[in-house]
């Protein structure tokens, strides 16, 4: 897991959130609701694995 967690630090971490970004808005465009829903749920997966990734490294101090 925790090389998982050292790519999510990295910059390529928002590569992918752009390239799911384009896809999404591609898949709103061609009207394709099931792909919206499923790059919608990516995102939100990979946006709360930067969030434990950053707090588990410190960048984000636990309130």
């Amino acid at each position: 897991m925790s090389r998982l967690m050292k790519l999510i630090q990295t910059n390529w971490f928002m590569y992918w959130l752009l390239a799911i970004l384009i896809l999404g808005i591609i898949a709103y465009v061609m009207d394709a609701a099931v792909l919206l829903m499923i790059l919608l749920g990516l995102a939100v997966i990979l946006i709360v694995l930067k969030i434990v990734a950053n707090v588990k490294s410190g960048r984000i101090h636990k309130p």
